[in-house]
């Protein structure tokens, strides 16, 4: 738990006193990368100690780190990344809980 603390830490960090113009252009220009790298892993690392499945982490950090890197490209709209992480998250709910009524049934 004290490292998942450091992480969040070290982003918060990041956001409050580091000018985000240092960060802006390193490896890719207009990336932020190294921020970046920072969220996905404090994402990755939050999501696998509560859903305790590296996977399914792994996936859904990816796909929000993929939706905030669009919105950052202004390829997509930040609202309909908004939308789209809010419908996957009630599929993913949905198919859990109807997954968990046939084990049920089964047994």
């Amino acid at each position: 738990m004290i490292s998942l603390l450091l992480l969040w830490g070290a982003v918060a960090s990041t956001i409050l006193y580091i000018d985000p113009e240092l960060l802006k252009d390193i490896i890719l220009p207009g990336s932020y990368f190294p921020f970046l790298i920072l969220l996905t892993i404090s994402l990755w690392y939050t999501l696998a100690i509560f859903i305790r499945s590296a996977w399914k982490s792994f996936l859904m950090t990816l796909t929000m780190i993929m939706g905030i890197v669009l919105s950052m490209f202004h390829i997509m709209h930040v609202g309909l990344l908004v939308v789209i992480l809010l419908t996957l998250a009630t599929q993913s709910w949905y198919i859990y809980s109807s997954h968990e009524k046939i084990n049920t049934i089964n047994e």
